[in-house]
């Protein structure tokens, strides 16, 4: 910088390119004890526990690769017992079991039918039953009027 006559400084175009000292200077970050330093310092704290994350990192994953193949394996192992049951035997085994449940419901209807026809029988011989012990109640009374008369012969030594 220049000083005129009057005593006031000229800037000289030179001066305007010139950075202040502070800026060029190199300066130490966050001070003297910065976190780069504080860093610095566990450096050889941090370096065996991240190396133990990594070894841990790594031994999941190939942990987790190795059960992803067993279930792979298994799900391959499906497939093919799927494939190879034969759809076309539980079908007929289905149709014969169904042709059997129908010839059983036509024997259950028929035993029915009969079991209603015999209780029908029953309950006509049980009508007839008790028309004749009603009838043979009155032809004693008759026969007893028959044997008094009669001399001689007692009904009950017969």
């Amino acid at each position: 910088m220049k000083i005129d006559d009057t005593g006031k400084q000229i800037k000289i175009d030179d001066d305007f390119f010139k950075m202040p000292e502070e800026q060029w200077k190199p300066k130490e970050i966050n001070g003297e004890n910065g976190t780069v330093e504080k860093i610095k310092h566990l450096l050889p704290i941090l370096m065996p526990i991240v190396f133990i994350l990594i070894i841990i990192i790594g031994a999941a994953t190939i942990f987790l690769r190795m059960q992803i193949s067993v279930i792979n394996d298994n799900l391959i192992y499906l497939n093919k017992t799927v494939s190879n049951i034969d759809t076309a035997s539980l079908k007929s085994e289905m149709t014969a079991m169904e042709t059997k449940i129908e010839r059983l419901n036509k024997e259950n209807e028929k035993l029915k039918s009969e079991m209603a026809h015999l209780g029908n029988e029953i309950e006509a011989i049980k009508a007839r039953k008790e028309k004749t012990d009603t009838s043979a109640q009155k032809q004693p009374a008759a026969k007893k009027k028959a044997v008094n008369k009669t001399p001689g012969k007692n009904p009950r030594m017969r």
